[in-house]
């Protein structure tokens, strides 16, 4: 598993565009989101958003996170690929990480596109943004399968993430009944690392 590193322009105006696509969902599950300063929500003009991107655009921004970022898989990627045996996730053999100052603090594009936002946390928590999106993109198919709501599909992807990267992962503050967040936590530690069945059982959940 590797990871290779993206950034441009154009990646920048498409991230905000897509943003503003999902501002609704992301607003009502309260996801802090970045844009350029000053941005008008409601004009999605290309040549618009490219104008204030431009003003915000600096290389240097994006060279620097990169080598940080690099730097850091390297030292730790025998753990992070024996830790990922410890599941039966697919993974991909490379994944596409495309930094950026924009949108929410992570997100993915099936089946190995990372958007990675740089500015929502400090540098040294940027890994866990990956490996967090890392494991989302390893359960994709089986959580559309099975209709998994997008609260429950972040507790499952916390509950891989503290069982085999504890060390690295900042668990979210999930927006579910605890009732509900403990049967999914138990469901999880009698069906691991079998991940269709984790699941599928939640997914059957009343």
């Amino acid at each position: 598993m590797t990871f290779k590193f993206l950034f441009s322009l154009e990646i920048e105006t498409n991230r905000i565009k897509n943003t503003l696509s999902k501002i609704d969902f992301y607003n009502k599950n309260g996801y802090k989101i970045f844009l350029p300063n000053n941005f008008d929500i409601n004009n999605n003009n290309n040549q618009y958003i490219e104008k204030l991107v431009l003003k915000e655009y600096r290389k240097e921004d994006y060279d620097e996170v990169s080598n940080f970022l690099n730097i850091k898989i390297i030292e730790n990627i025998n753990k992070i690929n024996i830790a990922f045996q410890q599941t039966d996730f697919i993974l991909e053999e490379e994944y596409n990480i495309f930094l950026t100052k924009y949108g929410v603090g992570g997100s993915y594009n099936p089946p190995r596109e990372i958007i990675l936002n740089f500015q929502a946390k400090e540098k040294e928590k940027l890994l866990k943004t990956i490996i967090h999106e890392t494991i989302h993109l390893s359960i994709n198919d089986l959580i559309i399968k099975y209709n998994i709501s997008h609260w429950e599909k972040e507790l499952i992807v916390d509950l891989f993430f503290d069982n085999i990267l504890p060390e690295f992962n900042i668990p979210q503050n999930i927006k579910l009944e605890t009732n509900r967040i403990e049967v999914i936590k138990n469901i999880f530690k009698t069906n691991f690392p079998n991940t269709e069945n984790i699941i599928k059982k939640i997914g059957g959940m009343v």
